[in-house]
Order: C-alpha cells, then sequence, then structure tokens
C-alpha cells in the first residue's frame, strides 16, 4: 500500500462524517477513480509509460479545445512521460497540444522539465515556482505521523 492509498483509506474511514457536513463531497470511490500511479522507480523516471501518465496524454489529446493545467508539485516526470507518449504515439498532434497545456511546476525535484520539457516542446507555456518542495512531499509522513497541523516548520 503506498502513502496515497492510506491517505484514501484514511479518508474512507471519516467520509461518514464528511458527507454529514458536505453531501457533495466526493465518496472515496469517487476519489479512486481520480487516482492514477505515475513514474515511481526513481527520480525523474519517465522510461515507460504508466497509468497517470497515460491518462494525462488521454486528457490532452481530447476533442475538448480548452487549454489543460497540469501541476507538478515536485517532480514533472509523469508529465514528461505524458508528452513523450504523445510525440511518440502521435507526433502529428504536438503543435496544437503546445498551445493548449498550461504548466505549474511548483519547486523541482526532477530535471524533466529541462532535459526533455523543454527541448521537446518548445513554446509550452509553464509557470515556475521556487518553493520549498521538501516542505510539502519529505515532511509529510513526520508531520502526519505527529499531527502537525502545518507541513512547513
Amino acid at each position: 500500500m503506498t502513502w496515497l492509498d492510506e491517505q484514501l483509506a484514511d479518508c474512507a474511514k471519516v467520509y461518514p462524517n464528511l458527507a454529514k457536513h458536505d453531501p457533495d463531497y466526493p465518496s472515496p470511490d469517487h476519489l479512486r477513480r481520480q487516482v492514477f500511479a505515475g513514474n515511481i522507480a526513481y527520480k525523474g523516471d519517465m522510461a515507460s509509460p504508466t497509468p497517470g501518465s497515460d491518462h494525462i496524454a488521454k486528457v490532452l489529446l481530447g476533442a475538448e479545445s480548452s487549454p489543460v493545467w497540469l501541476q507538478a508539485w515536485g517532480g514533472a516526470n509523469i508529465i514528461a512521460r505524458a508528452l513523450k507518449t504523445i510525440e511518440e504515439r502521435h507526433p502529428q498532434h504536438m503543435e496544437e497540444l503546445t498551445r493548449r497545456a498550461r504548466l505549474f511546476l511548483f519547486a523541482s525535484q526532477d530535471s524533466t522539465p529541462e532535459d526533455y520539457i523543454l527541448k521537446k516542446w518548445p513554446g509550452i507555456f509553464v509557470i515556475r515556482s521556487s518553493g520549498a518542495y521538501g516542505g510539502i512531499a519529505y515532511r509529510w509522513k513526520k508531520n502526519h505521523d505527529t499531527g502537525r497541523a502545518t507541513l512547513f516548520q
């Protein structure tokens, strides 16, 4: 079980109370259908497609013509893998998707933006934030286990 599975299991435990206060609160099953695993073999892994990268590619290739915002709160490798899949399988859509994709990259856990995205997808819209990534990801378990209300020290 991954950390995300654990969080969804915890959400399921308190869901009756959440739904009591907000009848429209999404069910644990609904949340599980929104979650897709990405490339996690190593930092920056984009060697092969995953359910997460395939889902991003599917959304980008969808019939909708509006912009698609993609957020990476740390590593952009799953977005990079989705774009690489499109490059490999649907190169005729790269120019159109360069105009539609909007990337928000919070901090930088891996080098896939520089090594792949910006080189192969020039002109793609990118907003970069230099926030303290470690405060979110690497301190999560410690802060969660100690019951601290904040992720930042």
